[in-house]
């Protein structure tokens, strides 16, 4: 099964919502979750009912519960891929306070307007620990002129992706550019030709501590 953050609701994909639970659903043979990291799309918004004009805000997804859900998938074998972005470029969005339905992580700072605040948080609040450093080494590899050395793989920076080897399962973090436009995925299969690309020619493998 393919699992989606931060997409476009696409037929034969499940796209995850605030109360998805990953540890319910997880068969790491099969199943692949998907995560735009780089923008206000992670942002679940929902409208109050059917014919309501106002929505509030649930979460930003994956929210920590979540998170830690797809750490375990990874050390179990499983695979995430996600766009590839800066992950220093904070994502900002504005919502007033009566419209929040969840409570704020400590990873995402608030400036207070009154009645209004601005949100901001990091491309890959989502990762913690070394795979968050991941994050950072997929993007420095992106910005080098010459092949970088990753403990002991040579990267050739020509290739539009990087994938870490996590764990003694081999779960696999992928981080592409092929993503970073969600308008690009309208079927099912946009994200099965992305599956093939990285596993494909031009991909670098660094195996992950």
């Amino acid at each position: 099964m393919i699992y989606t953050v931060g997409f476009l609701n696409v037929e034969g994909v499940y796209s995850i919502t605030s109360d998805f639970v990953f540890s319910k659903k997880e068969n790491v043979a099969e199943d692949i979750i998907f995560i735009n990291a780089s923008g206000p799309t992670r942002e679940n918004w929902v409208r109050e009912s059917l014919i309501s004009p106002q929505f509030h805000l649930e979460g930003i997804i994956p929210n920590k519960v979540q998170s830690k859900q797809i750490e375990h998938f990874l050390y179990k074998g499983g695979t995430v891929i996600s766009s590839l972005v800066n992950p220093k470029k904070s994502i900002k969005t504005l919502a007033f306070k009566d419209e929040l339905y969840f409570p704020l992580r400590e990873n995402v700072k608030v400036l207070d307007y009154g009645d209004l605040l601005e949100l901001e948080y990091q491309p890959y609040n989502w990762l913690e620990g070394v795979l968050k450093e991941y994050s950072e080494k997929a993007y420095l590899i992106t910005l080098e002129k010459n092949s970088l050395q990753i403990q002991d793989a040579r990267v050739n920076t020509a290739v539009n992706s990087v994938m870490f080897s996590v764990g003694s399962n081999h779960g696999s973090l992928i981080f592409t550019t092929l993503m970073n436009d969600v308008l690009n995925f309208k079927t099912k299969n946009d994200f099965q030709n992305v599956v093939k690309e990285v596993s494909g020619k031009g991909m670098t493998n660094v195996v992950a501590g």
